[in-house]
C-alpha cells in the first residue's frame, strides 16, 4: 500500500472559502459603536463585544487593535463577526481602504442545504441598505475564473483562527 494514502495536509484543519463569508460594509463616517447599534435594531440583533481586541500578525511591528463584536444565530446557526477595517489611520486590509468593516460569517449554516442562502442574503443586504452606504459579499473561491482562492482570504483565515484560539467560534452541536 502507497504509505502517501493517508498523508494529512495541514489546511484539511484550517478553515476554507466555502466556511465563511465576508461583506464588505462601506459606510464611511459612520462609527463603529453607531453601526453596531444600528444593526442590534434593524436586525434584532445583540452584538456583543468579544472582550478581545484582534492583533492581526501580518502587523506584528506595528499592532492594530480592531474591535470584534459577535451575535450569534441559532435558528440559521451561524455566527456573525463585525470588525473595523480602520485603527489609527492603519487598514487592516490596505488594500480595500474603502472598506469601512467587516461582517464575517461562519458556522455550519453556510453549507446546510435548508436555509437558502441567496434568499436570506437578499434579504439581509436589503436591510442593511438603510444604514450602511453600500453593502458587498467578497468572493473567495475564484480569481478570474481560475478556480484560485483570492489572496485577500488569509486575512480572513488568521482571524477566524484567532477567533477559534480563544474559543470564540460556536459548535452549534
Amino acid at each position: 500500500m502507497p504509505s502517501n494514502l493517508f498523508k494529512l495536509d495541514p489546511e484539511d484543519y484550517e478553515i476554507q472559502p466555502d466556511e465563511v463569508l465576508v461583506i464588505a460594509l462601506h459606510s464611511p463616517g459612520l462609527p463603529f459603536y453607531r453601526l453596531a447599534h444600528s444593526l442590534n435594531q434593524s436586525l434584532h440583533w445583540n452584538l456583543a463585544n468579544i472582550k478581545y481586541a484582534y492583533q492581526p500578525p501580518e502587523y506584528s511591528t506595528n499592532p492594530l487593535h480592531l474591535n470584534v463584536l459577535t451575535h450569534v444565530v441559532e435558528e440559521i446557526r451561524v455566527q456573525f463577526f463585525l470588525v473595523e477595517n480602520l485603527y489609527k489611520q492603519q487598514f487592516w486590509i490596505p488594500k480595500m481602504p474603502d472598506v469601512s468593516y467587516w461582517l464575517v460569517v461562519t458556522g455550519p449554516g453556510l453549507q446546510e442545504s435548508h436555509v437558502d442562502l441567496n434568499m436570506d442574503l437578499d434579504k439581509f443586504l436589503e436591510r442593511l441598505s438603510g444604514i450602511v452606504l453600500s453593502a458587498s459579499i467578497l468572493p473567495f473561491d475564484s480569481l478570474s475564473g481560475m478556480g484560485r482562492i483570492s489572496p485577500l482570504f488569509k486575512y480572513f483565515r488568521s482571524f477566524y483562527n484567532f477567533l477559534d484560539s480563544l474559543e470564540l467560534i460556536r459548535s452549534f452541536e
